[in-house]
This record gives structure tokens, sequence and C-alpha cells, in this order.
């Protein structure tokens, strides 16, 4: 750890779970690259950000930069390093979900899944990593928001 890591939170360091998430490396396989410089930077501020115990926060990237990558890489790093459980991805169209699924969270195939509220359950739902859905389908008739049948806190 650099002197940076020693002097975090007003010279006490860094928690043993902040060394954990902080710590996790990037995914890679054979079929993927590695982060783009500036897309590291945009994982390693949110990883920091999510450590400090900030839960809301907002990821602003310019067109064709890679915020989908960018945001697997958040997701991957923060359950695999046990900080995150229950992750909660939400789009505004169907082909921005599916060709998320499709490629930049495929690593993630078995612990993911696409919403259905008229086929899904919520305790199948409630047993994957991540959950895709788009914003409109979390209200449903009658602006009745689906977020309700959740266990409060449920999604990190």
């Amino acid at each position: 750890m650099n002197t940076t890591c020693s002097q975090a939170n007003n010279g006490k360091g860094l928690s043993n779970a902040e060394k954990k998430i902080i710590e996790q490396p990037y995914y890679s396989s054979h079929t993927t690259y590695p982060p783009r410089y500036y897309q590291r930077i945009a994982v390693n501020r949110t990883v920091d950000a999510i450590v400090r115990g900030q839960n809301r926060l907002l990821l602003v990237m310019a067109t064709g930069t890679g915020k989908t990558y960018t945001a697997f890489q958040i997701v991957y790093r923060s359950l695999r390093s046990g900080m995150k459980k229950s992750i909660l991805y939400l789009a505004d169209r169907n082909i921005l979900v599916d060709q998320s699924i499709q490629q930049d969270f495929s690593p993630l195939e078995k612990t993911i899944h696409k919403i259905d509220f008229a086929k899904d359950d919520i305790a199948k739902i409630m047993s994957y990593e991540v959950n895709f859905a788009l914003y409109h389908q979390m209200v449903g008739q009658n602006d009745e928001e689906r977020f309700r049948f959740f266990p409060e806190e449920f999604f990190d």
C-alpha cells in the first residue's frame, strides 16, 4: 500500500474490507481486453467511493467510451470481493439490457438474470447476484412500484 492508502480515513489507514475490494483484480480473460486508462480511473474512483460508504453514485462517460464494460468491472470487483451481494442493473431499453448480458456481463452468465415479472417469482429473482431490468418495468400497473416486492435494502 502506498502513502495515500496509509493516510486514508483521517490517518487511520484502510480497513481490511477496504483493502479487500481495492485489491480485487479486474476481470480478465483471453477474450477480453484490459480496461483503458480512463476506465481504470472510473472504476477505481467508483470502488473507492463505495468502500467509503457512498451508495448513490453517478458515473458519466461519453458515447463509445465503454460505460457498460466499466460498469461490469465495478460490479465484478464488488461481487468477488464480497462487498456487494445483489446488484440491480437498470436500463431504459431492452436492446441495452440484452446487449449488456450477452457481451460485457457474459463472464457472469451463471449468476445474472433478466427480470420478467410476468414469468418470474420474487424468490427466483432474489437467487441471482445481478438482475437486469428496465426502469419502467420496476413500476407496475397503476404506478405500483415493483421494488416493494423486495426486502428493504435487498439490492446493494
